[in-house]
């Protein structure tokens, strides 16, 4: 590995961070890179063009930080959530179905509707419209979809939804985001592409499989094979929390190297080129099948850039670096 496309790819999570953090951060920032270039006229030519190229990637991680953390915040959908709002949503899915724990618990009488309380489940999703009193825009922003119903549970990642409901502020993404809680049924208006169609097919295998063994295996296997956590109950849980293992259950950057570095490892008699496009192909196949939750795949993505350098050369591969840590931050 080129060690010197090190310090490029720090300075721009470096960027990238301070545009998140604030403006503060951000002009703090900027201001490191004005003094970066004014330092460098002094400076011999070869530390200076090193010197020019770390600004040069400060500034654009920080400038495209910035603008997807502004364009985030003014986002007809995000005005509309600080309202609390009520909206009619165009959605697609980009995982799928998480169950939530119901204060009532399955199956129990809510006292003050007498009526039985539903399996409540969150889903991750784009926006694509968002139409509030009778006008609509274009909207791009991460919505948490909250819902009950069985109809949830099934959806597939890719699906693209109508959903009206109450917008509100999401508290929790580092890039601003809103929370719907929906009030109607799901209605479909574009199916999911076939390659989220056949992973989905998979997934509903291996959950078929897992019912074949006793309870706490069968939901388990899902959770340790596509991280998918749905079937273990709430003792389970704890227990993994208590022992420390819930990494286990947990798709991660480390769990995608170890299995594309076994491809290339098996493929390497047959040429670099070959090995390094089996372990790209392989990381396709396991995010497509894990579904791209929540941007989590941010390791990933330097994975997919050192399998390039070893293909097409350093320069090629630090560009690389520049877009997926951009786009995937």
């Amino acid at each position: 590995m080129d060690l010197r496309l090190v310090p490029g790819a720090l300075l721009l999570w470096a960027g990238c961070g301070a545009g998140l953090l604030g403006r503060r951060l951000t002009l703090v920032a900027l201001a490191g890179a004005v003094l970066a270039v004014a330092v460098a006229t002094v400076l011999p030519p070869r530390i200076r063009a090193g010197l020019l190229a770390g600004a040069a990637l400060l500034v654009v991680g920080t400038g495209l930080a910035w603008l997807d953390v502004h364009r985030a915040q003014t986002d007809p959908a995000t005005i509309a959530a600080a309202r609390g709002a009520y909206a009619i949503v165009d959605v697609t899915l980009t995982a799928t179905a998480v169950p939530l724990a119901s204060a009532f618990g399955p199956g129990n009488v809510e006292k003050d509707t007498g009526s039985t309380q539903p399996g409540r489940f969150r889903l991750a999703a784009e926006s694509t419209l968002v139409s509030v009193a009778g006008r609509a825009w274009t909207s791009q922003v991460a919505v948490s979809v909250v819902a009950s119903g069985p109809e949830w549970a099934t959806i597939p990642v890719g699906t693209r939804l109508r959903v009206g409901g109450l917008l509100a502020v999401d508290e929790f993404p580092v890039v601003p985001g809103v929370q719907l809680r929906a009030r109607t049924p799901p209605t479909v208006i574009g199916s999911a592409p076939w390659w989220y169609q056949v992973t989905g097919v998979v997934r509903s295998d291996l959950h078929r499989s897992a019912q074949t063994l006793a309870p706490d295996p069968a939901g388990l296997l899902p959770g340790l094979v596509v991280g998918d956590t749905s079937g273990i109950d709430e003792k389970l849980s704890a227990d993994a929390k208590a022992t420390g293992l819930t990494h286990l259950l947990a798709v991660s950057g480390s769990h995608f190297a170890i299995l594309c570095g076994l491809v290339v490892l098996a493929l390497r008699g047959f040429g670099p080129r070959v090995a390094v496009g089996g372990g790209a192909l392989t990381l396709v196949a396991l995010v497509l099948l894990v579904g791209p939750v929540e941007r989590k795949h941010y390791t990933d993505t330097t994975v997919m850039a050192v399998y390039w350098y070893f293909v097409v050369g350093s320069w090629v591969a630090l560009w690389l670096i520049v877009f997926v840590s951009v786009r995937f931050i």
